[in-house]
């Protein structure tokens, strides 16, 4: 059943190992990657979180948290935009797995028929039937495995503790009243408050 061109699967994987360093395999590794990403973007953010507030207290100076922000920052960015091809790569094999295991069972519905209707001897429709159910039960293991993955990918509000959403909201409260009244500038306020907004869209 299968074919010697590029799969969705392949393509992305190629994307993946350009700009990450990563290759997507078809195992059960795909889950424990996904998992990770999620947990790296839950960290970054939840650390953002935590210095914005050390430099609302005057707790770290503009300097201190430039250079620590800047690191988190970029690689809160380059985990988000990982998920962002996980979840493109596990959207698009979910539809090609299910071409193929719709594609299978119309082709073991034929070889029921045939058998039915005489065309086909008992040796030769057993052998078929052996691997057509071979396929489908492969197809849909496969699926299995494609579904969860797409429910941690689509889980990730859920993955952050209550405690850190509500002193989000307590950053983000009043348009941002406690940023706008402190002693920073316009320039560093307007940076917080991007973070923050960009922080409350991936847990929204």
């Amino acid at each position: 059943m299968n074919n010697n061109t590029n799969s969705p699967n392949q393509n992305m994987s190629v994307q993946l190992e350009d700009l990450y360093g990563v290759t997507l395999q078809r195992n059960d590794g795909d889950l424990e990657c996904i998992i990770k990403n999620n947990n790296d973007i839950k960290k970054l953010a939840i650390m953002q979180i935590r210095l914005t507030k050390l430099l609302l207290e005057d707790k770290l100076s503009i300097e201190g948290y430039s250079m620590i922000e800047k690191k988190y920052s970029s690689e809160l960015k380059n985990s988000i935009e990982l998920r962002e091809l996980y979840l493109k790569r596990v959207q698009e094999e979910s539809k090609v797995n299910a071409k193929e295991l719709e594609s299978v069972l119309e082709y073991k519905e034929l070889v029921s028929v045939r058998k039915k209707l005489g065309d086909m001897g008992d040796e030769e429709y057993k052998l078929k039937t052996a691997v057509y159910n071979w396929d489908i039960n492969n197809l849909n293991r496969r699926k299995s495995e494609l579904d969860k993955s797409l429910e941690i990918l689509q889980e990730l509000p859920s993955h952050i503790h209550s405690e850190t959403i509500e002193e989000l909201n307590r950053l983000s409260y009043d348009n941002f009243k406690v940023i706008k009244e402190s002693y920073l500038d316009d320039i560093m306020c307007e940076k917080l408050i991007n973070t923050i907004k960009n922080i409350e869209r991936i847990f929204s």
